[in-house]
């Protein structure tokens, strides 16, 4: 005589060891997330003055930045127009840093861009950065281009700030530099933007940006001193309704 077992009588058991497999399997911790946050780390680590005792005096130590940063596990490489650096995706109402360092001997070059979310509003500058001034030429003011390549400019240059933002270059073909807001991508009038640059405070689209390419040495030096008033500036961001 044979005996006629239900498949579903052979099924049950299974499903039964299935289940205590998942309990007693945990699961899966919940992937880290890849924004640099306000509160870490990689913030206090930001020594960038290098003592040299055998010689007595400090060095600037531009790419310590970059190692901080890209140590985090939270910024990676990436190359846009002006060169190769690193990129840190940010917390809210910010975006992103982008951060390159081309090292010379006792006079590093820097350049740094904190991005605004798109929908960022009443952007406060107004401490540390203080008071700023409108100027733009070429293509982005609306105007022809100055030379073959030119993007034109729409900016706000800080006044105030140890390294200002100014417009170097040769007459005709001059580029912003120091410490500024792009407005690049701001749709609003000169009006409206003075408007709101006069209150000293702006909505995005809008980045905050030290660029020293054009500076001389001892601008440069002081430029990645200044550097640093960006990043704590982002550190004590208050994420307010009045920013949203």
């Amino acid at each position: 005589m044979h005996l006629h077992i239900s498949p579903s009588v052979l099924i049950f058991p299974i499903l039964l060891a299935a289940n205590a497999c998942n309990l007693l399997t945990p699961e899966d911790p919940p992937l880290e997330p890849k924004i640099l946050n306000q509160t870490d780390f990689a913030w206090d680590e930001l020594d960038i003055a290098v003592k040299y005792e055998f010689i007595q005096v400090p060095r600037i130590d531009c790419p310590k930045i970059q190692s901080e940063l890209t140590g985090s596990g939270k910024c990676l490489p990436k190359t846009i127009p002006i060169g190769s650096g690193i990129e840190c995706p940010l917390e809210y109402p910010a975006k992103s840093l982008f951060f390159s360092c081309i090292s010379g001997e006792d006079a590093p070059i820097v350049f740094a861009r904190l991005e605004w979310s798109d929908n960022a509003k009443n952007i406060d500058f107004s401490h540390p950065f203080g008071p700023c001034r409108f100027a733009q030429a070429g293509p982005l003011a609306g105007e022809p281009p100055r030379y073959t390549t030119d993007p034109g400019y729409k900016v706000c240059l800080f006044e105030k700030t140890p390294t200002p933002g100014s417009l170097r270059g040769q007459e005709g073909s001059e580029r912003p530099a120091g410490m500024f807001i792009d407005l690049s991508q701001n749709t609003l009038s000169m009006e409206e933007l003075n408007k709101y640059i006069t209150l000293q405070f702006i909505d995005a689209p809008a980045a905050f940006v030290m660029d020293s390419r054009f500076l001389n040495e001892e601008e440069r030096i002081q430029a990645l001193k200044d550097v640093l008033t960006i990043f704590s500036f982002y550190r004590r961001l208050p994420a307010t309704p009045s920013m949203m």
